[in-house]
């Protein structure tokens, strides 16, 4: 007779945002290609936690709680969630989840130690895992006894673990820019994004002259007023734009086909990065630097208060000059945190099983 596991996930799903999406799909695909199980007489089932005001699960049904990724590990939303499964005995693991808020370094950390009200829930999972050095030393710093574990944001390998296979460089010739736009209303660096925006036709117009092909799209479906309004203002025919948000995979295909992106979103980042394509991050918020620093591509985010059309353009030029050399950097720091994110799954799989 098979048994049923049953595992709730936890994550912002269901929202039209293919960074969050990609994750719980990812997690499921390499759960169920690489867990580890001495017993084949057991299933697994996954669920996700509804995100609707006023609705509540009972956690008791489930045998293991995953905080997912994505910038949740600082939120009481999820913490009660979490809280209340490890009142019960539940275990409760977490799998390249993040921190975020408006900070720029790992200097400006302390600023954030109010979160240390969550010290007890921290050190009640029974595995912690964080996408990136800043999440791992502010917890560090507030004291979590917890072994914290950087695996990296997971999404970094969607596209491998997805198609299979390696992404080689495209033509240069074929000059195409990907360019992600969008909206997080105003809550980034500088709180104003048509500041922003305005820059980044200075740059488009720069792009097309050049001879660049250039495309605008959305990675979330809230996004897609701010990218036709941005298409309104560049004016130019040539400038092309997608005005719906895609899955995912096809999401990834569309990004295989660039030659380098410039990216609002923090997963348009990872994505690129993902079939090993050199991004340029307008920073909008701490997370797009604690991402950039674990592929060593820190100095191609620029905060979105920094943001200006000549920065822009400039770190478009030196990536093109120096295009080998960062996609070289991606691709070993991918080396390294690849076996940590399989680890991570086995880990997951043996805590479950």
């Amino acid at each position: 007779m098979i048994k049923i596991k049953n595992v709730l996930y936890l994550g912002w799903l269901g929202k039209g945002n293919v960074g969050d999406d990609v994750l719980f799909e990812l997690f499921k695909k390499m759960f169920y290609k690489y867990a580890t199980s001495n017993q084949n007489n057991i299933a697994v089932n996954f669920d996700t936690f509804p995100i609707v005001n006023n609705y509540k699960i009972d956690v008791s049904a489930y045998d293991l709680i995953v905080l997912g990724g994505g910038s949740l590990i600082h939120l009481p939303y999820w913490l009660k969630i979490c809280k209340e499964a490890s009142d019960k005995g539940i275990p409760i693991v977490s799998w390249g989840t993040g921190f975020d808020h408006k900070y720029k370094s790992d200097h400006s950390l302390h600023l954030f130690q109010h979160i240390n009200q969550y010290k007890s829930i921290y050190d009640s999972f029974t595995y912690l895992s964080v996408r990136g050095p800043f999440t791992k030393k502010l917890l560090t710093d507030i004291g979590v006894e917890k072994e914290i574990h950087e695996i990296g944001d997971p999404a970094l390998f969607y596209a491998s673990e997805t198609f299979g296979k390696s992404f080689v460089n495209t033509d240069k010739n074929d000059k195409q820019i990907l360019i992600n736009w969008g909206t997080s209303f105003n809550n980034i660096f500088g709180n104003n994004e048509l500041y922003v925006e305005n820059e980044l036709v200075k740059v488009i117009h720069y792009l097309l002259d050049k001879g660049y092909r250039v495309k605008i799209y959305p990675i979330w479906t809230e996004d897609i007023d701010a990218v036709k309004r941005l298409k309104e203002k560049v004016s130019d025919r040539r400038c092309e734009i997608q005005t719906v948000v895609y899955d995912a995979r096809t999401t990834q295909q569309m990004i295989e086909k660039s030659y380098i992106t410039i990216n609002f979103k923090l997963h348009a980042n990872i994505m690129s990065a993902s079939v090993n394509r050199p991004f340029i991050s307008l920073a909008y918020r701490g997370k797009c630097f604690d991402f950039a620093e674990t592929v060593q591509c820190a100095d191609h985010a620029i905060a979105t208060d920094e943001v200006t059309a000549d920065k822009v353009i400039h770190l478009v030029n030196n990536t093109f000059e120096y295009y080998h050399e960062i996609v070289d950097k991606i691709v070993q720091k991918k080396k390294v945190f690849y076996p940590r994110l399989l680890h991570s799954i086995r880990t997951i799989s043996n805590i479950l099983h």
